[in-house]
């Protein structure tokens, strides 16, 4: 069901961010240069469909603005996981595949105004991730006369990729020291695709969407 709610929180998004970029700078104190974030949220590309399970995403690291300028430096860890279950033969459970990404990105980010209780902001980077792939549970495999029988199947495919990230969010100032933010970012993995599991029909995921709600502090 929370996927089904991207559109409306992306369409949410942007018109925080336009509303915060028109706005008269309201007497809100500047934010503190240097700050820890973190995120969770969900992959807004994910869809609920039968044994599917909808991508979660967690993103955490440290920011930095660059003297009184609207630049920011992070530094930022991510770590994603999605699984979809396959049905078996002979009434058997059948098997999940679970893809899951982990890595570590440095973005910059440009805000659109430095005051003011709303601050919407652009950001993108690049960075390296690990990309794995997990096929565990009951499949099918041949007995000695070459008739189907349950077979237990535990394989991985893993693969490192660089990243590419680009995205924009907004935040709401609780004070010099926090803020609440809403951000989305697009993240590219060139080296995903393919996946030799399942006869290749299930791919390594090459792009994630992921779609968070955090705490800057």
């Amino acid at each position: 069901m929370i996927p089904r709610l991207a559109p409306a929180l992306l369409t949410l998004l942007m018109t925080a961010s336009a509303l915060g970029a028109q706005t008269a700078p309201a007497t809100a104190p500047a934010p503190s240069p240097h700050r820890w974030i973190v995120s969770a949220g969900v992959d807004a590309v994910s869809e609920d469909d039968g044994g599917f399970r909808p991508g979660g995403t967690v993103h955490a690291g440290y920011e930095r603005r660059l003297g009184a300028s609207r630049v920011g430096l992070r530094v930022a860890g991510d770590y994603w996981r999605q699984s979809e279950r396959q049905s078996g033969l002979f009434g058997q459970a059948g098997y999940r595949i679970t893809d899951r990404v982990v890595g570590v990105s440095a973005l910059a980010s440009v805000a659109f105004r430095q005051g003011g209780r709303l601050r919407p902001y652009l950001l993108g980077g690049v960075g390296v991730h690990h990309l794995t792939q997990r096929l565990t549970g009951v499949g099918t495999g041949q007995n000695g006369l070459g008739e189907p029988v349950p077979a237990h199947v535990r394989e991985v495919e893993a693969r490192f990729s660089p990243s590419v990230t680009a995205g924009t969010g907004v935040d709401a100032s609780l004070g010099r020291r926090a803020a609440v933010f809403l951000e989305v970012r697009g993240v590219l993995l060139p080296n995903g695709g393919r996946s030799s599991l399942e006869g290749g029909t299930h791919p390594v995921r090459g792009l994630l969407l992921p779609l968070t709600v955090g705490l800057r502090l």
